[in-house]
């Protein structure tokens, strides 16, 4: 989230050493949380011990990497010219190619994205499908579709988007993760809604709709 922010006001700025803090940020993030296997993102990193903690693929921390990596090509002149640049683009490629495989049949992912057992959540769908969305990937069109839908299904008829996990340490099992409170209105939930929607607005726009 740091590294976006750092990123917009760094191409507002014409500051080329903010734009390449930024994409270290990214760089060093994709180095220590991201699993090449399937390629989601850890929830954290210990590095006195020099490994992930509890080990659990938590969905919004992927949403937050998934968003915000999707956001460099846009907001970057020339990205290709900074070589960090190449490394987020082959990690978001490798996580939504991962993420295609867990979207649950309601268009949504679980809090922890390869748990059978963990509930839907709202904020991190959102997040995934606005990345999809902006990314542009025809290969993504279906499940980007299908995410928002399952948003839109989820927020009530005053504008709250409901399902929402609370604040979310790295937990120490599944059971934490699995018991994290959906009863309240959560501000990042509200903003990942807002940034999904803007997205289906820009691609409905770059279609001409």
């Amino acid at each position: 989230m740091a590294a976006f922010f750092m990123l917009r006001c760094g191409v507002l700025f014409k500051d080329e050493a903010l734009i390449e803090d930024a994409l270290h940020q990214y760089f060093w993030h994709i180095r220590y949380l991201q699993d090449k296997a399937t390629g989601l993102w850890y929830h954290g990193y210990n590095n006195v011990r020099k490994d992930h903690m509890s080990g659990f693929f938590w969905a919004r921390a992927n949403a937050w990497a998934a968003y915000t990596m999707a956001q460099v090509r846009r907001r970057l002149p020339e990205p290709y010219l900074h070589p960090p640049f190449m490394d987020i683009d082959c990690s978001l490629r490798d996580q939504l190619a991962g993420l295609k495989n867990l979207q649950t049949g309601n268009g949504l992912w679980r809090t922890v994205l390869d748990d059978a057992e963990s509930y839907e959540e709202l904020s991190a769908s959102a997040g995934f499908t606005a990345a999809m969305l902006i990314s542009g990937n025809p290969l993504h069109t279906r499940y980007a579709q299908a995410g928002v839908e399952g948003v839109m299904e989820n927020i009530s008829p005053d504008g709250r988007l409901l399902n929402v996990s609370g604040g979310t340490a790295v937990m120490r099992d599944l059971e934490g993760y699995r018991n994290i409170s959906r009863e309240w209105t959560q501000g990042w939930g509200q903003g990942l809604a807002l940034a999904m929607l803007c997205a289906v607005l820009d691609s409905l726009e770059g279609a001409g709709e």
